[in-house]
Order: structure tokens, then C-alpha cells, then sequence
């Protein structure tokens, strides 16, 4: 397989899909990120999908690149590794050879690094693969069929988020009650942040869910926001798709 590409937007793409960031722990909010690796499919000749995801988040991000397949159309990233063999290549285009290895090289650079046998993650991947977003109405993943819709900016959900990261928990609640969008984060009734997020537009049912881990830097531009009272909350832009898991207390 032959990817050719823009050497600084898959570094973008890469760090984006690591979800880098605030994750719950219990307690309080501790630096992590979704996971080290990432899936990266081909799709025809002019598309590379990047995929990540854990037991309860899964995300990906769609590129633009030339992909020549041969046999395999399919590889694994140590994301880490990868971003510091391509940050050398500055914002040049180069191709990607993979076979039993990685081969990156332009006009005048060459680096060689080892594929990853396998996403730990594969079968969240697998799952949400499966899944096409309709021309209209709610989309449907799984057994759940969405029943609320925001659309909102990207910075103003990223603002909110930074906002709502006072109370340093990681775990977030979104309430589309009264005709509003409501984000908030609380340990307790007398500890909490609460901000109501402007909305370009608003429709279906009311709905609130709450769950956890880093999600405003991965938005770009609009930022369609598709839930239902405790189920997954999914999260669609230009290019990128994410999906989480409700948090639920026990």
C-alpha cells in the first residue's frame, strides 16, 4: 500500500485522533489520551480514514491523499512514534510504503518505522465502520435512534468545555431542556459549572446525558451534536466523527 500525502496534515490528523487530554478517573480529571494507536483504512484512491477508540469512545478522521493498494489497504500506527519520525518532514508531501514495515520518504528524507500487529481496540472500530450517517431525519447506531439535535460552533463547544473544566472532573452533562443547550460539570449539587451554549440550530426531543473524557479539541468548525436521555452522544463536523458512550452512575 502507497499513501501519498501531506506530511503536516496527518501529523494533524494523528495528534487530533489520540484524543490527548482530561479523562475521569473517579475522582478528578488526570491527563491521558484514547489510545496510543491508529487504524488507518484507504477508501478508493483520493481517502485515508483514521480511526481510534477504546472501550468507549471511538472517533475518526477522513484525509485527503493518493493510495495506491496492492494487497493491503489497512495498517496500525504507534501514534506517538509516528508523529516524531514525520514532524521532520516539515509541511512537504510524501509517501507512505507499507508492507512489512513503514517507509516514509520525500525528495531528499527517508525514515523507517515498525507497523503495529493490531488496534487494541478493533472491534469498537469494526462496529463503527458499520455505521452511515442518512441524507435526513436522526441516524440510528446500534439500537439507539437519536432523538435530539443541536448544531453548534466548534470554538463556542470549546469555550464551554474549557469552562465546564473548573470543576476539573472530566465528566460532562448536556441537557437540550427548554429550548436550550445546556453543558455543565459537577461533583456535587454545591460544586458544579454550569453554561448555556449558543446554538446555530436546535431540534427533536429533549434530552440529557452525561459522560466523560476529552472531546472540544477534536471538533472543527460546526459541530453536530446528536443524543438521547442516557445513551451514546455522537458528534459529527466536517470530516470527523466521534461517538461516546453515556456515563451512567452506579
Amino acid at each position: 500500500m502507497i499513501i501519498r500525502v501531506n506530511a503536516k496534515k496527518i501529523i494533524e490528523g494523528l495528534e487530533d485522533i489520540s484524543l490527548k487530554g482530561k479523562y475521569y478517573n473517579g475522582t478528578t480529571g488526570k491527563n491521558g489520551q484514547l489510545s496510543n494507536f491508529a487504524y488507518v483504512e484507504t477508501v478508493g484512491k483520493h481517502q485515508m480514514v483514521i480511526y481510534n477508540a477504546d472501550h468507549a469512545t471511538v472517533c475518526k478522521i477522513v484525509l485527503e491523499a493518493r493510495c495506491y493498494n496492492s494487497v493491503a489497504s489497512t495498517v496500525v500506527f504507534d501514534i506517538d512514534k509516528t508523529i516524531k519520525y514525520l514532524k521532520p518532514f516539515g509541511d512537504t508531501t510524501i509517501e507512505m510504503h507499507i508492507d512489512d514495515y513503514i517507509k516514509l520518504f520525500n525528495e531528499t528524507s527517508t525514515a523507517k518505522i515498525p507497523k503495529v500487529l493490531d488496534h487494541p481496540a478493533m472491534a469498537m472500530i469494526e462496529r463503527f465502520k458499520q455505521f452511515q450517517m442518512p441524507e435526513e431525519g436522526m441516524p440510528t447506531f446500534g439500537k439507539t435512534i437519536f432523538e435530539s439535535k443541536v448544531v453548534v460552533l466548534a470554538e463556542d463547544l470549546s469555550d464551554a468545555t474549557k469552562a465546564c473544566d473548573a470543576v476539573n472532573n472530566a465528566k460532562y452533562k448536556f441537557d437540550t431542556s427548554n429550548n436550550e443547550f445546556i453543558m455543565s460539570s459537577e461533583r456535587s449539587n454545591l460544586d458544579k459549572f454550569e453554561i448555556t451554549v449558543d446554538t446555530l440550530t436546535q431540534e427533536g426531543e429533549c434530552a440529557t446525558v452525561e459522560f466523560t473524557g476529552q472531546l472540544h479539541k477534536f471538533m472543527k468548525n460546526d459541530a453536530t451534536i446528536y443524543m438521547k436521555d442516557d445513551a451514546p452522544v455522537l458528534f459529527v463536523s466536517r470530516n470527523r466523527v466521534l461517538l461516546k458512550a453515556p456515563y451512567l452512575e452506579r
